[in-house]
């Protein structure tokens, strides 16, 4: 937590008002569309604009544009919540895989009835993106090439990419996440899906006959929780492997092969064990069941094919070359008129 902005955006909700209006909404919208068209005329040349970002003088204006634009994000969450007569008592620094990222704190929309509000205060982070990659794409556009034109750039695709594929991403408690929360109308979605999801898992694999870890959930919801639970675990995977490998290749070899384990262990198997963990905890469920056999057959089997050493044979291409040979070099220019070789002599 770095201050208490509450007051702040009290004394200053006025002024901010006029910004979020419909009118104003519409005008984002016309000049986005204008910059987005414009853009698409000229695609080749918009994205050879980063070349710009190779100097001293780009580096640290996109660093610049970007903390604005973050600190923007953050703003429209704590207005909208101010509008809503919410308080907001902190904003702050947080660190995602030891990168810096700003957040507000709104918890308190919980006290708001209606969903709709609750929805406002969660996508406004977006809302404002959203509108400031529009205005940069047309600034892009009316600028020529230099350090301001490669800002605009920078800052219409970053904010682009991190608005659509990040922020409205839901499996990373980011604001995606928190609307599908309210869309699904499911308080601490996250936790409870992967509760039901591992508890169903069990069931099919297992067949334990544990009763679920909520009572009266309908098929639908369980559907919809496990659907988000595989897609989350789906992408961490993918995700925190990418990371690894990034660490890797881009570190010291020392170095980049300590953080990719602890990349590996700390995000991939961590959450592996605590289930073998569980299940050992619930040992005294397990019986023999036609799925439980299957299961322990199919994990033997996988067990076996990387354990025994199965015969095996690759094909290469390959040169030969002798062990033993003499680089001739000729002290006058000329010319090869004639080999008294040809393939296959010794």
């Amino acid at each position: 937590p770095l201050t208490n902005p509450d007051s702040f955006l009290t004394r200053t909700l006025h002024y901010v008002e006029p910004l979020l209006s419909k009118p104003a909404l519409f005008l984002y919208g016309i000049l986005s569309l204008t910059g987005l068209i414009i853009v698409g005329m000229n695609f080749e040349r918009y994205i050879h604009t980063f070349t710009y970002f190779f100097t001293i003088e780009g580096f640290l204006g996109y660093v610049g544009a970007l903390a604005f634009v973050k600190l923007l994000h953050e703003l429209g969450h704590a207005y909208t919540a101010k509008h809503f007569k919410i308080h907001v008592p902190t904003m702050g620094l947080a660190f995602l895989v030891l990168f810096p990222v700003l957040y507000t704190n709104v918890t308190n929309a919980w006290r708001l009835k209606k969903r709709i509000e609750r929805f406002a205060i969660t996508v406004a982070g977006v809302a404002v993106e959203l509108a400031l990659a529009g205005l940069s794409t047309l600034g892009w556009a009316l600028t020529d090439p230099g350090i301001m034109n490669s800002i605009f750039f920078l800052v219409s695709s970053t904010t682009w990419i991190t608005s659509l594929f990040l922020n409205l991403n839901p499996a990373m408690r980011f604001d995606g996440y928190y609307l599908m929360t309210d869309i699904l109308s499911i308080d601490n979605l996250q936790q409870r899906a992967f509760g039901m999801t591992r508890w169903r898992l069990r069931e099919l694999f297992f067949d334990l006959k544990l009763p679920p870890p909520e009572e009266g959930v309908s098929q639908k919801r369980l559907n919809l929780m496990t659907i988000y639970s595989v897609y989350t675990w789906t992408y961490r995977i993918i995700l925190y492997t990418a990371i690894a490998l990034f660490v890797y290749y881009e570190f010291t070899k020392a170095l980049g092969i300590l953080l990719f384990l602890i990349e590996v262990v700390v995000f991939i198997m961590a959450p592996f064990f605590s289930e073998f963990k569980q299940l050992y905890l619930r040992r005294s469920y397990f019986n023999l069941n036609p799925r439980a056999v299957i299961t322990f057959t199919v994990l033997a089997l996988a067990f076996l094919i990387f354990v025994v050493p199965l015969p095996h044979v690759k094909t290469f291409p390959a040169i030969t070359d002798p062990v033993i040979h003499q680089d001739l070099y000729i002290q006058e220019p000329g010319d090869l008129e004639k080999l008294f070789f040809k393939k296959g002599d010794e």
